[in-house]
């Protein structure tokens, strides 16, 4: 009977332990499943956030990103969201939820390195390569038709070409003619951009406001260049010739971005789209102008820069154009023969730089030229300015640039500001398109990545996660 109750007593701890066992076992599987279900629901609630991604800006120019100010709601609600929704998901036994966001990722934080990443992402598959190559076959690896060696050269050249005159006393009879030049001098930038405009060409009226845009928080650094059109001074065109020069590294080194502008930004001679804020996107994201005939000005002044060294080298070499301006610099200084040599090579620069006028009003209406001059491809005398629609409309080269391959060898010369400025036009257009009951996007509430950090309470124990998420 004794031996029955140690037995009984055996038996009834044993069965206790067992039980307390089981009960610890089914605790901390309760424990571990709720854990579990905490860390799921966690990374759901920051997957719901990132899916409240612009719509437009994905689908218009495939970045993701997310505008915290959520409809003028500011950043706290994002943490407000995510608790409602662990709420909502993980039920009564989860108590004292605690929510903090942290380590957001701006899509203009460092220099818009979250674009960047973005857009690298977008041409990985050699989209980006084809275009590079494309333009490098048109242009034929030539981006410095002339040197600053070159133009000190030609310098030296008349130098010594008046010191000839002066030493043989050479003279040319003659009296003043009228001098080419003086027609140019009458001419604005505007005025050039004007004279060679299509009639068809749509400028949008909208005007840039510089107050909320992305840009408005860098020192605009675009290097300014043009073609001084009194070509009065030696030392200006000298300058002038090799201003544009050297763009291939830098597109070499910056395609994925400068790719990206030609895929989903629009251009003056593309079709109109009355749904974006800027016709002329691509010549907003070079020149950062408030208006399109602004841009459209500043871009066509660019491109007669880059043609205008083309143009002068070529027609350097062509013995025929240099004969005949050396004869019309005769007649225009045979009272002062010493100045002779350098008003011929200025007169050439002048007619060059009619030529290149010539070569973008072909460009913008939409032909292609030839990148290189020959003696077939030349189209003007230096008396052509008021006659471009004669010599200039139908000319076209079927393996040359076109206005949108100089665009792109424009962006190349500061892709750096063009990213934010690509954000500035995202920005316009969401608005424009968008901006409902009071609604505004700016892109500097917009994130791409951020950081969780959630506590909570489950039936006396303390759960702590931290969730790093992004695009």
């Amino acid at each position: 009977m004794k031996n029955k109750g140690y037995i009984t007593v055996f038996i009834t701890i044993l069965t206790g332990i067992i039980f307390i066992l089981v009960l610890a076992v089914i605790t901390m599987v309760d424990k571990g499943n709720a854990k579990a279900k905490a860390a799921i629901a966690v990374r759901s609630a920051t997957s719901d956030i990132k899916a409240n991604y612009d719509r437009y800006i994905f689908d218009n120019y495939h970045i993701l990103l997310v505008d915290i100010d959520f409809d003028g709601r500011h950043e706290g609600y994002m943490e407000e969201m995510i608790e409602n929704n662990l709420r909502t998901n993980l039920g009564n036994d989860y108590k004292d939820i605690n929510v903090v966001v942290s380590g957001k990722k701006y899509i203009t934080d460092n220099a818009c390195l979250e674009l960047k990443k973005q857009i690298r992402d977008n041409f990985k598959y050699g989209v980006s390569d084809e275009i590079l190559q494309s333009i490098k076959d048109k242009a034929m690896g030539n981006d410095s038709p002339l040197t600053m060696c070159d133009m000190e050269q030609l310098e030296k050249k008349a130098s010594d070409e008046s010191k000839e005159i002066e030493e043989n006393n050479i003279k040319e009879k003659g009296k003043d003619n009228e001098d080419p030049r003086k027609e140019l001098k009458k001419y604005t930038d505007s005025g050039i951009a004007a004279l060679i405009r299509p009639e068809d060409m749509i400028l949008h009226e909208y005007s840039v406001n510089y107050e909320d845009i992305p840009s408005a928080s860098v020192i605009s650094s675009i290097w300014e260049f043009g073609v001084d059109r009194n070509f009065d001074s030696m030392d200006q065109l000298k300058k002038d010739s090799v201003s544009a020069n050297g763009w291939l590294d830098n597109m070499s080194t910056n395609i994925e971005a400068i790719a990206y502008a030609s895929q989903v930004f629009h251009c003056m001679t593309d079709e109109n789209d009355d749904t974006k804020a800027l016709n002329a996107e691509l010549e907003y994201l070079i020149c950062g102008g408030e208006t399109d005939a602004e841009n459209y000005q500043k871009v066509v002044n660019k491109i007669i820069a880059i043609r205008f060294a083309f143009d002068y080298a070529y027609i350097l070499g062509d013995v025929q154009k240099v004969e005949e301006m050396s004869a019309l610099a005769w007649s225009i200084c045979w009272a002062a023969p010493l100045a002779q040599p350098a008003v011929k090579y200025l007169l050439l620069g002048a007619w060059a730089y009619i030529e290149s006028v010539a070569d973008v009003y072909s460009l913008v209406h939409g032909n292609k030229i030839a990148y290189l001059k020959t003696r077939d491809s030349w189209m003007t005398d230096i008396y052509s300015l008021h006659k471009l629609n004669e010599v200039a409309a139908g000319n076209s080269c079927e393996n040359g640039m076109s206005y949108k391959d100089y665009l792109l060898i424009l962006l190349s010369f500061d892709v750096d500001e063009a990213y934010y400025r690509m954000l500035d036009i995202m920005q316009m257009n969401v608005n424009l398109n968008e901006g409902n009951d009071g609604y505004k996007l700016l892109i500097r509430n917009c994130i791409t990545a951020f950081s969780v950090d959630v506590s909570m309470n489950y039936k006396g124990d303390t759960f702590n996660f931290k969730e790093d998420t992004g695009f």
